[in-house]
């Protein structure tokens, strides 16, 4: 069973509109017989991939008399096909296709993460609006969605969860939904509701790809600091965790660290000596495993995250006749044999492991401190409804999708590129008003093969 996840397409006031499961890719044919009103017994120019239990679209989404049926009985390979009684008549020509769910259901809670949130309705899927609206019996302050397949009693994935508010203008339902009022559109079997998913990503890969530092993808990330740890991650929507996506690093209330590279850092560390700690400590331990001691004296003392923990001797990478414990330890963090510690001032990128580097170490006094970490965010694929763009201007991505829409529909070489010439402008002059203007390439680029 497909493990497609729904997307709830807004909320407004107690009536939830969700969109259709994704048909594209899935097993299609035709009827090469029409078929009438209540009749069962169907013709298919080929039902290779359909089984017993399977639902059908028939028609194409949106259409007035389109509808769901379900195969009633074993399918041998040819064109026959037995279904549940259709409400409609078809005509021959009919476009079939196979549909992984038959049901959606709705559900509410009090909270944007509860894993089983009470279920409120169950619905047939919608094929002929080409949508499912419920009309929800009980107010919550959160709503789910998951598709339901009746006859195998699956279901889908639960989708994100949608505020009773409903959707921000900068959500990816919203743009989907004031693009089509706008130009007068509608889901059909071309214009699908996963076409305008996948066409708003790559509208934000083009603003990537025009322009890298857009104001808007400015991030600041709040990290506490630990006594003696000295390498933190970096935030993981970062642009491309390079040195150049780094903005500015600061340390609680003191003055902007300066950014090194790795000789300068290599020049101020060369006398450290430390270590990763191979298993966890506890409060009763007299040993402690690292990941390497042949740097470590016979005995002396260590330090890790404000322990100062001595040994009386070293056995392979363990150290041995170990006192001084006062709090537990897990695996992974910096154990420090010698170390320079203090107020730090500088800091490096360090590629390799996407980490921030900071000398000094903190000590004591920089323990629970902030460490604040300014920083290029980058676009990330919108996969729910209820996911927003960084861009604060959704009215460009219209005019993308107007231009891509252009394309899709095969118009004429004028209309497309006046539709393109449209979006390019737009784009421009956002471009220039932005206040961090960078360029990194001349004209967007083309999606399609289409030369226009």
């Amino acid at each position: 069973m497909s493990t497609q996840t729904p997307s709830i397409k807004s909320v407004l006031d107690d009536v939830v509109e969700i969109a259709l499961p994704s048909i594209e890719g899935n097993p299609s044919t035709h009827l090469t017989a029409p078929i009438a009103a209540l009749g069962t017994s169907q013709t298919f120019a080929d039902n290779s991939g359909l089984t017993d239990g399977d639902y059908l679209i028939l028609g194409d989404t949106g259409g007035e008399t389109t509808e769901i049926v379900k195969i009633n009985a074993v399918v041998v390979y040819g064109t026959a096909v037995t279904t549940s009684a259709c409400v409609f008549p078809h005509g021959y020509g009919t476009k079939v296709t196979l549909i992984r769910f038959n049901q959606v259901a709705i559900y509410g809670s009090d909270t944007a993460d509860d894993i089983a949130p009470t279920l409120i309705d169950t619905i047939n899927i919608d094929v002929a609006h080409g949508f499912n609206v419920i009309k929800v019996s009980t107010a919550y302050d959160y709503y789910y969605a998951r598709y339901y397949h009746e006859e195998t009693t699956t279901y889908s994935p639960y989708s994100d969860p949608v505020a009773s508010s409903g959707l921000t203008p900068n959500s990816r339902g919203e743009i989907k939904k004031e693009f089509l009022s706008m130009f007068n559109e509608q889901i059909d079997d071309l214009i699908t509701d996963d076409w305008l998913n996948r066409s708003i990503n790559r509208w934000q890969r083009e603003l990537s790809k025009r322009r890298k530092y857009w104001s808007v993808l400015i991030g600041i990330e709040v990290t506490d600091m630990v006594e003696d740890q000295e390498a933190y991650d970096l935030p993981s929507d970062i642009q491309d965790k390079s040195r150049d996506s780094i903005i500015s690093v600061k340390a609680y209330n003191q003055p902007i660290l300066t950014k090194i590279d790795q000789t300068i850092y290599n020049t101020l560390t060369y006398d450290s000596i430390g270590s990763g700690l191979a298993t966890a400590i506890g409060l009763a331990d007299v040993t402690v495993d690292v990941d390497d001691a042949s740097d470590f004296t016979d005995a002396g003392s260590i330090h890790i995250e404000g322990d100062s923990i001595a040994y009386t001797g070293i056995t392979a990478n363990q150290l041995t006749g170990v006192t001084g414990i006062t709090a537990t330890h897990v695996v992974g963090l910096e154990v420090w044999h010698i170390s320079n510690k203090g107020q730090p001032v500088k800091f490096l990128v360090n590629t390799e492991t996407y980490q921030i580097k900071l000398w000094p170490i903190p000590n004591s006094n920089y323990d629970g401190r902030n460490l604040y970490v300014e920083y290029w965010r980058k676009f990330v694929d919108l996969i729910n409804d209820a996911d927003t763009t960084l861009f604060n201007w959704p009215e460009d991505c219209y005019l993308y999708l107007n231009w891509q829409l252009a394309i899709r529909r095969k118009l004429s070489t004028d209309e497309i590129l006046t539709r393109k010439a449209e979006w390019i402008n737009d784009l421009e002059n956002l471009v220039v008003s932005d206040p961090d203007y960078k360029e990194i390439r001349i004209g967007p680029r083309d999606i399609y093969t289409n030369p226009y």
